[in-house]
C-alpha cells in the first residue's frame, strides 16, 4: 500500500481507528451512568460494555428503516372485481361483529 511500511502499520492505524469509534463501560459504569451510555449510541457509536474487562455485550444504534407502508387491500379488492367490490370499512366490521356490546 502507497504510504504504509508494512501491514502492520494498517493493522495499527485500523485499531487506533476502532478504539476512537467504540466506546466501552464496564457494567458498572453502566448502571451509574446510563444516560450517558445511551447518548453514546444515540450519537452513532458503538458501546461495548465489559465485565472484568472482557467484552460482554454490544450496543448498537438502531439500522435506519424506512416507514411501514400498508398495503391497499380495497383498491387490490375494487381492481380484481372491476371497481363492482363495495366492502365495509374495518369499523363497521367490528361494529356488525360486537353488536349491542
Amino acid at each position: 500500500m502507497v504510504g504504509f511500511r508494512s501491514d502492520n502499520d494498517v493493522d495499527a492505524l485500523c485499531m487506533r481507528f476502532i478504539l476512537c469509534v467504540v466506546k466501552q463501560f464496564s457494567i458498572m459504569e453502566t448502571q451509574h451512568n446510563l444516560s450517558k451510555v445511551l447518548r453514546e449510541v444515540e450519537a452513532g457509536h458503538e458501546v461495548q460494555i465489559t465485565r472484568r474487562k472482557k467484552v460482554v455485550a454490544r450496543l448498537l444504534p438502531p439500522a435506519k428503516s424506512e416507514p411501514v407502508r400498508f398495503p391497499d387491500f380495497a383498491g387490490r379488492a375494487r381492481r380484481a372485481w372491476s371497481g363492482a367490490w363495495r366492502g365495509s370499512s374495518s369499523a363497521e366490521l367490528l361494529n356488525e361483529t360486537r353488536g349491542d356490546r
